[in-house]
């Protein structure tokens, strides 16, 4: 499966150059420019630089390292998950996170299509110039084909899960509601809250404000324990739920202002996996967590309901791509790779 983990160094224009190096391997010689593109991009612009203007930064270096001209790589980047974003299949997902005396635990199941299950790595992001947090993170290489593989010139480094140096988390789940908006960047939210805040209140007031392009839920915790749920729909507005005992999500609304939303899961999957998963991390929550480390978490995890292996475009290619449990008090983690293959990888430190 090659080698699973990158890791950049330097401030962001630099780890951009380093990015855009690692692009030329891979054999990327163009950026990907989609349709209508030049309609959204001022808009686009106009939001990244007043809410991360650091990825424009980072988006400088890929440009040098790549000698593709900048307005293609800010048009290509900062657009192009608008047009495809409707269509991109109804993800899976597992998040759970809880406090017991061994510690503050994150839990996860990333579920995608299969065409990122072999591809997918760890990253490694440490700011040399104190300009941002540093930060580990999971990346899908935004593989989005349906019932196809990804050539690796096709492959871009996104944030799919995060967490930083400070004890902070937070990833992201599909949910029901309005996509393809103008926004920023699902992916990019990611990145800019764990590069910019510390805490779990801090990262929920950033995601209050950002505009972003779809809708989503976000799980969030911090090494003191502060754990939360960001139901952000963009046409209803956001809500959160917070505990300091213990908090997961899967991929509906349980927000009380939200809950009448998840009739349109039944309209579209009337046995959407959603509601069995969360049931099953609610019922073993209550009796499990007190007892739970980062080897039982991935026990948890790594069987039906949680875990999805739905191959083939017929069955919704929908497969469970990592599996990790992470301790945010001791900051070790252990992370599988490709869980229901024979060829594995597992990564902890």
């Amino acid at each position: 499966m090659g080698n699973k983990t990158l890791s950049f160094k330097g401030n962001h224009k630099e780890i951009g150059e380093q990015i855009g190096e690692q692009y030329k391997k891979w054999g990327k010689k163009e950026v990907y420019i989609a349709p209508y593109a030049n309609s959204y991009y001022p808009e686009q612009l106009k939001i990244y630089q007043k809410w991360f203007p650091q990825f424009i930064e980072y988006l400088e270096g890929v440009v040098k390292a790549m000698n593709i001209s900048k307005d293609k790589v800010l048009t290509s980047y900062l657009t192009g998950f608008l047009s495809s974003s409707h269509t991109k299949p109804f993800s899976q997902c597992s998040a759970l996170a809880f406090k017991n005396g061994g510690g503050v635990f994150v839990g996860r199941n990333y579920d995608w299509v299969e065409s990122s299950e072999k591809i997918s790595s760890l990253l490694n992001y440490e700011f040399t110039d104190n300009s941002a947090n540093n930060f580990t993170a999971i990346t899908d290489m935004a593989t989005w084909k349906i019932g196809k593989p990804v050539p690796q010139h096709d492959f871009v480094i996104m944030t799919d899960d995060a967490w930083n140096n400070k004890g902070l988390y937070i990833s992201l789940n599909g949910a029901p509601g309005k996509n393809a908006n103008i926004g920023m960047c699902v992916t990019h939210v990611i990145q800019c809250v764990v590069e910019q805040c510390t805490t779990t209140k801090e990262a929920i007031k950033l995601i209050s404000q950002l505009p972003i392009n779809q809708t989503k839920i976000f799980t969030i915790a911090d090494k003191s324990g502060d754990l939360a749920v960001v139901e952000k729909s963009l046409e209803k507005g956001c809500f959160i739920r917070k505990s300091n005992e213990m908090i997961f999500t899967t991929n509906h609304y349980n927000h009380p202002k939200l809950i009448l939303e998840n009739l349109s899961i039944f309209a579209d999957i009337p046995f959407h996996a959603t509601f069995g998963r969360y049931h099953y991390l609610e019922y073993n929550l209550l009796k499990n967590k007190d007892y739970l480390d980062l080897d039982k978490i991935l026990s948890l995890l790594t069987k039906p309901p949680v875990q999805q292996n739905w191959r083939g475009v017929d069955n919704g290619d929908t497969v469970t791509i990592w599996t990790y449990g992470l301790n945010l008090t001791t900051g070790k983690y252990k992370i599988i790779f490709a869980p229901i293959l024979r060829e594995k990888e597992i990564i902890n430190n």
